[in-house]
């Protein structure tokens, strides 16, 4: 195998002058490299140069180490002016956002650069379904922002797909600035697009009403018998009472296990969620299978801090309860077990309350109700009661405006009481209205 190729290799192979402009086709510039990290925690290097068809380009590349940048300068010039890297005219985006998404290390590996497995299946998808389709074709010389904009356009021409432009968008600012580093593209026309936004729904919790239809028609239909086709679930209502009680997503409530829970104290601990990774296809059209697993971190991420919440007295029965009861097959010590010893699919727990609903006659008139609509009714309950604040805090959002904007149900506004003062103008006799 050659050993990597060195600043110096790259120039005596050229046969060229450093610094003495202009440059010739297949010549680099000067080397430059960052004296400092980035925001990113990165060194930079980059170098000018021009390539086979006399196009002055610029190529850069950013590592922890400064000397890590440096070399892999060295080798990313070396194949661009041997032309085994692509040419921008011969560089399409779908080669350009596969090259990127491939690029991506695990979380594991980056903390900071990573993505998890489940968004990169997601993106993989994005990528596939509106990507591809939109501007795969089109080469990186020749792609505008124009193109980009008018793709978004055209995928929420019907009204939906709103939040797969958002991500496609995503992708597109991220694979195209992975190209202009390096070197494959003169900037990045993402950055000038905007993504198309659908008026915003404002946050709707369940009223008083609403809430107890719901718990009775869960209660009734797990306790109903055997459905046609599928056994019962033993757990929705109580699943739906340790979401509305603790103000958690249907993943995190599905996660605890007996070891978070403090039945003489009256706390929970909310560690972790549920992962239902779907399959997907890579760049090569392989299927990647899809995966469920426990999170070790909640969906606020690796770094939030963990969570600790005051049970209602209700949510301390349930879970007294279910102790008492718990199956002796539970290697997982969950809360919520099936009757194999695994996690309880969130999914599942979807399809019952979907089902529940429907042998209650609530599909229609409840049908904007899923299970995350209990988290929305909690937290619109604490902020309240006691403030937006602790209602982020129990939300784990980094931001309150994240609670206020997605889950606080504004509620009937008040009405501004001016009415008497404005009577009183309207009486007030000629002379003295000013």
């Amino acid at each position: 195998m050659d050993e990597p190729a060195s600043l110096d290799s790259v120039r005596l192979k050229q046969g060229r002058l450093m610094g003495r402009p202009p440059l010739g086709p297949g010549e680099v510039g000067e080397i430059w490299t960052s004296s400092a990290k980035n925001a990113k925690g990165l060194y930079r290097a980059q170098a000018t140069y021009v390539d086979t068809q006399g196009v002055q380009r610029v190529c850069r590349v950013e590592r922890p180490r400064k000397g890590d940048a440096r070399a892999a300068l060295a080798a990313r010039l070396e194949k661009l002016l041997k032309g085994v890297d692509q040419a921008p005219a011969q560089t399409t985006v779908e080669r350009a956002v596969w090259d990127w998404l491939n690029s991506r290390p695990s979380r594991d590996v980056d903390i900071r650069r990573g993505i998890s497995p489940q968004t990169r299946g997601g993106y993989a998808e994005v990528i596939h379904r509106a990507v591809v389709p939109e501007l795969g074709h089109i080469s990186l010389e020749e792609l505008t922002a124009r193109h980009i904009q008018d793709a978004l356009t055209r995928m929420v021409r019907d009204g939906t797909r709103y939040t797969e432009a958002r991500h496609a968008l995503t992708i597109l600012r991220q694979s195209l600035r992975y190209a202009e580093l390096g070197g494959l593209i003169r900037g990045n026309p993402a950055r000038a697009c905007d993504a198309p936004e659908k008026r915003r729904v404002k946050p709707r919790a369940l009223s008083d009403e609403e809430l107890q239809s719901v718990r009775a028609a869960a209660h009734a239909w797990q306790h109903g018998g055997v459905a046609s086709g599928m056994p019962r679930s033993e757990h929705l209502a109580d699943v739906l009472g340790v979401m509305l009680g603790l103000g958690v997503r249907i993943g995190e409530a599905l996660a605890l296990r007996w070891s978070d829970v403090d039945l003489e104290q009256g706390l929970v601990h909310v560690r972790g969620t549920l992962v239902e990774q779907r399959a997907y296809r890579d760049d090569q059209g392989r299927h990647v299978e899809g995966r469920f697993f426990r999170q070790e971190w909640r969906k606020s991420g690796r770094e939030a801090p963990e969570l600790v919440v005051e049970a209602p007295d209700f949510v301390m029965e349930i879970l007294g309860r279910r102790r008492l009861h718990s199956p002796r097959l539970n290697p997982i010590d969950a809360v919520f077990v099936t009757r194999n010893g695994t996690w309880v699919r969130p999914a599942a727990v979807r399809t019952h309350f979907r089902k529940a609903k429907e042998a209650a006659g609530l599909e229609v008139e409840l049908d904007w109700a899923v299970p995350h609509k209990l988290r929305a009714t909690a937290l619109t309950e604490v902020s309240r009661a006691v403030g937006l604040e602790e209602a982020a805090r129990l939300g784990g959002h980094s931001s309150h405006r994240v609670t206020e904007r997605h889950y606080i149900d504004p509620g009937v506004p008040e009405p501004v009481r001016q009415g008497a003062i404005l009577q009183k103008l309207y009486e007030r006799p000629a002379a003295e209205v000013r």
